[in-house]
């Protein structure tokens, strides 16, 4: 059985030039918007941990506080 990848490799493959040019290009485009929505959730996480939602047995820790409970 064949990956995504392969069958994206045997369509592009018979494609001239300029055209994989365009399929590398949105290929390219699509990992940048993954990198940037995953780097945006995680600032996002680590916002809530400097402003917690709910507090933990009664108090809330800021995030550079745990490093100096180690």
């Amino acid at each position: 059985m064949s990956t995504i990848a392969e069958k994206v490799f045997e369509v592009v493959k018979t494609l001239p030039e300029r055209r994989v040019a365009e399929v590398l290009n949105f290929a390219e485009a699509l990992q940048a918007k993954h990198e940037e929505e995953y780097e945006q959730a995680k600032q996002k996480a680590l916002a809530m941990m400097d402003d917690p939602p709910l507090a933990l047995n009664g108090s809330y820790f800021l995030r550079d506080s745990l490093y100096d409970r180690f």
